[in-house]
């Protein structure tokens, strides 16, 4: 924030920008994901852009989305690709990967 209010500096932001979407992919990528930190950066990385004038929309996540998530999640970790794989594609084409 504070290279917006360095006369806006524009290419300033963008890198802290950069930077808070670099430590929101190592978040998720934790084994034990800390919730409440990925929210705060989530939302942080929401108020930056909004001051850019970057739009986007939003992701909502149900339970079943979730729980197929974590399936996959699993999938990976178990090496079962064929399953990973169905579950990857099915996640994609409802935009969550």
């Amino acid at each position: 924030m504070d290279a917006l209010n360095d006369d806006l500096n524009t290419p300033n932001a963008i890198s802290v920008v950069y930077e808070v979407v670099k430590k929101i992919n190592q978040a998720v990528r934790q084994r034990e994901i800390d919730v409440e930190n990925l929210a705060v950066l989530v939302h942080t990385l929401e108020k930056m852009l909004y001051i850019l004038g970057i739009e986007f929309d939003k992701i909502s996540m149900t339970n079943e989305d979730k729980e197929m998530y974590q399936n996959w999640r699993s999938a990976v970790k178990e090496k079962d690709f064929k399953t990973a794989d169905t579950l990857r594609q099915t996640l994609i084409e409802k935009g969550i990967l």
